[in-house]
């Protein structure tokens, strides 16, 4: 980062630690003000152009975050170029640091980077537990990885086959979506994706948990994924057992449940903290899960 862009960043954060402090002072007079404040100065804004690499897995998440960083910080540039988790590592390791007037780099990973990779500094940004949503007339309560894997691969037509009634599956399908690739990848077995479906953050865009709910709740052999936290006893449908394991109400009380994420990004331990890669990264563990 060249020392103009720096100046900016400290100018930028400089203004808003200053406007928290004066609003913070009219607090009674005018909390939404406040609030509104407070959203502001958790974004530092960094100039320049980075690169994310990393696990594919994240690649709807963080390309809607990237579209929301550059549009609110204009004069940053950020290309997600997703693959492996490992590969985005390595690439992290082995950088050095940009060249004047290069990209700066930033790894994301499914899982923590193990105790092999050192000097590189770790935020969770991605920590959601998912649940595979049915409805109640299937007369299904629980499933075991490989009957998931036989409803996926469509050697499952009927929810008799797998215990519970004859009736026909009706899957809900959310595309490219992030319970989808974790799904896959943590219960199914698949190697871990090396690309995202879709190109950009309007590409991404997928029916709300509400919409998929309502879907399910409506088809007798409905079924998809939602957040765990999103069904309700009054939600017309239920989330089903995954190896005898429901899911837990904590990410703290995950046990042997498979279907969460857990995702997190790196920046080397060097890296300037008014750079355009710490400055994402913190905006990504602040905004977890977009």
């Amino acid at each position: 980062m060249t020392d103009g862009a720096r100046t900016t960043a400290r100018r930028r954060s400089l203004r808003e630690t200053i406007a928290l402090v004066c609003v913070l002072a009219m607090a009674p007079l005018a909390p939404a003000a406040v609030a509104s404040v407070r959203v502001v100065e958790r974004l530092w804004c960094a100039d320049g152009r980075l690169v994310v690499a990393g696990s594919a897995v994240y690649a709807p998440i963080l390309r809607r975050a990237a579209d929301d960083y550059t549009a609110a910080c204009p004069d940053s540039s950020i290309l997600i170029d997703t693959g492996e988790s490992a590969e985005g590592l390595r690439r992290l390791v082995t950088s050095g640091e940009p060249l004047d007037g290069g990209p700066e780099l930033l790894a994301v990973s499914d899982g923590p980077k193990g105790r092999g990779v050192q000097h590189l500094r770790e935020k969770l940004f991605a920590s959601k537990i998912f649940a595979l949503a049915v409805n109640p007339a299937t007369g299904v309560t629980d499933l075991s990885a490989q009957q998931i894997d036989d409803i996926h691969a469509g050697r499952v037509t009927s929810w008799a086959q797998v215990g519970g009634n004859d009736v026909p599956l009706s899957p809900v399908d959310r595309g490219d979506s992030t319970a989808r690739r974790i799904l896959e990848h943590r219960i199914l077995g698949d190697p871990e994706p090396t690309r995202s479906g879709c190109e950009n953050a309007a590409a991404c865009e997928l029916p709300s948990s509400a919409e998929v709910l309502g879907a399910i709740a409506a088809d007798p052999g409905g079924f998809g994924y939602v957040e765990a936290g999103e069904i309700t006893d009054d939600s017309g449908v239920r989330a089903v057992r995954i190896d005898g394991e429901l899911a837990p109400k904590k990410v703290t009380d995950l046990g042997r449940y498979p279907f969460h994420q857990a995702g997190f990004a790196y920046v080397r331990e060097d890296a300037p903290f008014l750079s355009l890669a710490t400055s994402f990264q913190n905006y990504l563990a602040n905004n977890p899960s977009r």
